[in-house]
């Protein structure tokens, strides 16, 4: 059974991943060609400042956030593992300092054939990756794991 899913949320990484780590691990920065992006089911969002110098206009470039990947049929259960990919890999920045890692990614969709929901994400707990499922609550207090 094959399901439709789909992502929303981010979580931030600060400090932010300079461009000279990024060199590290190509593998976590997507492309920007949908054909290949559905590799991966979370990114590293890099964002572009620009300064005016007397040289020049100075570009710096830093990932700030994990993203999921863009929409698109398909499950999404790689999610976690990837986002831990990415946190193993950047949780120190260099000089030894660990990086705070907040917010989740929310993800949404239905089995096909059957129509059961789908609803899970992935949080940061104590500044680690963690994937969470809803409970359902019944009015007898029963509880039940969607």
């Amino acid at each position: 059974m094959s399901t439709t899913d789909s992502a929303q949320g981010s979580i931030k990484i600060d400090p932010p991943i300079s461009w000279a780590e990024l060199e590290g691990h190509p593998e976590f920065v997507t492309s920007g060609d949908w054909r290949d992006d559905h590799r991966r089911e979370a990114w590293l969002k890099v964002e572009e400042t620009r300064t005016r110098t007397s040289e020049g206009v100075l570009v710096r470039r830093t990932a700030t956030h994990i993203v999921p990947r863009e929409p698109g049929e398909g499950d999404r259960w790689e999610l976690p593992s990837h986002v831990q990919d990415i946190w193993e890999a950047y949780r120190y920045a260099p000089d030894g300092t660990p990086r705070e890692f907040t917010g989740e990614i929310r993800v949404q969709g239905e089995c096909m054939g059957d129509k059961t929901p789908n609803v899970w994400r992935v949080v940061m707990v104590a500044n680690a990756p963690r994937t969470e499922r809803p409970k359902l609550l019944w009015p007898d207090g029963t509880k039940e794991e969607c």
